[in-house]
């Protein structure tokens, strides 16, 4: 951790960006606690501008933009995370075993990723809107992940291809340990810096 600190203190820019971030997750975390959401239609407030009591003006029905924005991060974060968390898991797994594996894994799960960015992700998602019943963030977040792995997948495979030569792998190999030891003991490890 201090480390980290020490290399925020040399990087000004990068430091003001952790800052800005740090106070956004805390305004979207503490605010709901703080300021009460109003969901009650306004007529008179209807395109205020931003002023000192409506910092971002108001919307379409009176509300204001600046409250809603605050009680409506917490669900855009939790969405983006799992989302990420979803697609890197799925894309790191595939990508890095198809690309230790090889042969007909390698070239079945490369299929399988053309396919899915082959397809357009809005009509898609336009499409399943009419038949599945979205009731909560946790299920959108399923389905983005979902469809996001294929990009990175093809990124993993690449640094797994290149760290399959390296003598660490070759050594492991030799040792006779197991495929799942040698991609998430030997080869993950050493991804980890480009996978953050």
């Amino acid at each position: 951790m201090v480390r980290f600190f020490r290399l925020m203190a040399r990087n000004k820019v990068g430091f003001v960006g952790f800052l800005v971030v740090i106070g956004m997750l805390a305004l979207i975390l503490i605010g709901p606690y703080v300021v009460k959401l109003d969901t009650a239609t306004h007529v008179d407030l209807i395109y205020q501008r931003p002023s000192w009591t409506h910092p971002l003006g108001t919307d379409h029905q009176g509300r204001d933009v600046w409250v809603q924005l605050i009680h409506g991060g917490r669900e855009i974060v939790w969405v983006a995370a799992l989302t990420a968390l979803i697609s890197t898991g799925i894309a790191v797994t595939l990508g890095s075993l198809g690309a230790f594996i090889g042969g007909r894994v390698d070239a079945f799960l490369l299929g399988a990723a053309d396919v899915v960015l082959t397809i357009p992700q809005f009509p898609l998602l336009a499409v399943l809107a009419g038949f599945i019943k979205l009731s909560n963030s946790t299920s959108i977040a399923i389905i983005l992940g979902l469809l996001d792995w294929p990009t990175l997948l093809r990124a993993v495979r690449a640094q797994v291809l290149s760290l399959r030569e390296r003598e660490f792998v070759q050594a492991a190999q030799c040792l006779g340990l197991g495929t799942g030891h040698i991609i998430f003991r030997q080869i993950l490890p050493n991804m980890l810096s480009y996978l953050t």
